[in-house]
């Protein structure tokens, strides 16, 4: 991953570390499908961002389209559905985009979920399901009317935009029926996105997240190769720290020539534990650093999600906060 060389408005060159570390936000706060349109609060979002800051992140993991956010479409089923992009989705894009290069944050910015097409309400299954297989023009659509202006808005922030995940762990969708196969679709689906934002923005790193059953053999047995990917991100979950096909995955990385990060890390356990979270964090920012990641971001940082936070209800830091900041 380069170093950015630009400045904007006169602030200082963001610089990137050799590994870095950061927090997932995913959204601000329990509003997952609105963070971004009717329940943005900039309060939040800047609070949320100091913290990061001050927890020793030095990256920002945010999701976009969850739950169809920002996207306008109709539901009378006829396709193409997809009509537009919210412009005040977008301006609340920009706005956070500024207000974490205030703060020399790096951005990496998740656009789908997979799991918007098998677990949601059933018009946004039928709705996602024919977006990833293009049914009726519904991912040209998509990548014409949505994500274009997207990258748009992108463009004016290069020097802290850190990375673009076209699809947060497509195995959920992969494993749950939304492809006609297993391999060739899921594949010509992350092929046709990621082709379609080098035309429009090549400056822009581009992957597509493992996680969700067997996300380090997934990489390792070449699942993503040769689609064009800037990097490979695996997310992994577990008390000790450990999973298995961790070096294999570091392997296959290096045999494409790309970079590999830790783009999601936590316990497994379902209860808020500081003893647990101490430990697993301790092992997996150890680990990831000596295999050669080249990231490590925990999800997630505030309390929305009580057994994975970093930061309590009351703002105060768990532990594991102590061990992000020695990186």
């Amino acid at each position: 991953m380069d170093v950015s060389t630009s400045t904007d408005a006169g602030l200082p060159t963001m610089m990137l570390p050799a590994y870095l570390v950061g927090y997932n936000e995913g959204w601000f706060g329990g509003n997952y499908g609105t963070d971004l349109t009717s329940n943005f609060d900039l309060t939040y979002v800047d609070k949320t961002l100091d913290g990061i800051v001050g927890a020793g992140g030095h990256v920002v993991r945010i999701f976009l389209f969850e739950a169809a956010q920002g996207i306008t479409w109709n539901m009378s089923g006829s396709p193409p559905q997809t009509q537009g992009v919210s412009p005040t989705f977008l301006t609340h894009l920009d706005t956070v985009l500024s207000a974490a290069r205030a703060r020399g944050l790096w951005v990496y910015l998740t656009a789908l979920n997979s799991y918007d097409a098998y677990k949601d309400p059933p018009q946004y299954v039928s709705y996602f399901k024919d977006m990833y297989s293009n049914v009726g023009g519904e991912l040209d659509a998509y990548e014409t009317l949505v994500l274009a202006p997207t990258l748009a808005i992108l463009d004016a922030h290069q020097d802290n935009l850190y990375g673009f995940d076209l699809i947060n762990e497509i195995e959920g969708a992969n494993n749950n029926g939304v492809f006609p196969d297993t391999f060739n679709a899921p594949r010509a689906f992350l092929k046709n996105m990621r082709d379609s934002v080098r035309t429009r923005s090549p400056w822009l790193k581009v992957t597509a997240t493992a996680g969700w059953g067997n996300p380090a053999p997934d990489i390792s047995s070449g699942f993503f190769s040769g689609l064009g990917l800037d990097f490979y991100d695996l997310h992994e979950y577990s008390d000790s720290g450990q999973y298995t096909g961790a070096t294999a995955a570091c392997a296959r990385a290096q045999q494409d020539g790309v970079p590999i990060v830790l783009g999601e890390y936590g316990q497994s356990t379902a209860s808020e534990d500081d003893t647990i979270q101490y430990n697993a964090t301790a092992e997996f920012l150890s680990n990831s650093q000596s295999l050669g990641f080249k990231a490590a971001i925990g999800w997630r940082y505030d309390a929305a999600e009580a057994n994975l936070n970093f930061m309590r209800v009351d703002g105060s830091q768990r532990p594991a906060v102590a061990l992000v900041k020695l990186y």
